[in-house]
């Protein structure tokens, strides 16, 4: 062979050998070891740890866990934050369509101040009801709210519509004047919404509180658009709570015997608010 062809190939092999030592390989493990293996450094603790050599990894097994570990816990979290987001969002729905008025918005059940020794028993059972909701609603449990003006029968059936949705249950607030009117509403020519849907309205809640009956209230057609709505939700083992200034019998003329029997069943409580006006004695 040539002498300038042998110094040629000389000087290829040798260009070949710096390109060789200046690319950036892998060590392989030594012999005895799992073909196709290769030695690396762990990017995060510097320990060397083997894998194989078509995957790229640059962590060892370890640190690869801890860092997977901390990417769940942050998924979690962050999972956590939405769902809180999502619950207060769905509380403040909630809230809004209970309809309590301004006056005991927001108020919690210390802000009750019982007057008397009675009074006391009768914010203790509204607050067992309020918190026991849930099995109320598996019964049905209803509660009737009788006595004179000023006696608190208002803030304490809003106290339990409060702290029933914030428990996540719907609950309505409302009278009974205002109940009747929204279903004779939707008798009009044009209106919006058919009777049905207006009666619907009151029969889904969770919990519904009608107030006021026996106010400017006993029609005959009023009469029957009450007693269908309570009697649907008595089908639909849906508890509600009437407030009224009348007395059983007077509730049973308006209502009638059998609804206002209804109120009784499985626990049912009527509650007599018998003590003086709470605006009276601030007069006092």
């Amino acid at each position: 062979m040539e002498p300038e062809i042998i110094e040629a190939q000389k000087r290829l092999e040798q260009k070949r050998s710096e390109v060789s030592t200046r690319q950036t390989v892998p060590t392989r493990i030594g012999s005895g070891q799992e073909p196709g293996t290769v030695e690396r450094v762990c990017r995060d603790c510097g320990s060397v740890f083997r894998c194989p050599e078509a995957i790229n990894y640059t962590r060892c097994p370890d640190c690869r866990q801890r860092m997977n570990e901390e990417r769940v816990e942050a998924l979690q979290r962050e999972r956590g934050a939405i769902e809180a987001e999502m619950r207060t969002a769905e509380q403040k729905r909630l809230f809004s369509e209970v309809q309590v008025g301004k006056r005991y918005q927001g108020q919690t059940w210390d802000d009750y101040l019982p007057s008397t020794e009675a009074a006391r028993k009768v914010s203790d059972v509204c607050r067992k009801y309020a918190g026991n909701f849930r099995e109320a609603t598996e019964t049905g449990r209803c509660l009737v709210m009788i006595g004179g003006p000023g006696t608190g029968k208002n803030m304490l059936s809003a106290l339990i519509c409060q702290d029933v949705a914030g428990q996540g249950f719907t609950a309505l607030h409302t009278t009974a004047m205002k109940l009747v009117r929204r279903v004779k509403e939707s008798w009009g020519k044009g209106s919006e919404e058919t009777e049905s849907q207006a009666i619907r309205n009151f029969t889904l809640p969770d919990l519904l509180v009608i107030d006021e009956i026996g106010v400017q209230f006993g029609s005959t057609a009023e009469q029957i658009i009450l007693t269908e709505i309570i009697n649907d939700r008595y089908e639909a083992m849906r508890p509600t709570i009437i407030i009224s200034n009348l007395t059983v019998p007077q509730l049973e003329e308006i209502l009638g015997k059998r609804v206002v029997d209804r109120f009784y069943e499985n626990g049912g409580r009527v509650l007599v608010f018998n003590w003086q006006s709470y605006r009276r004695q601030k007069i006092a």
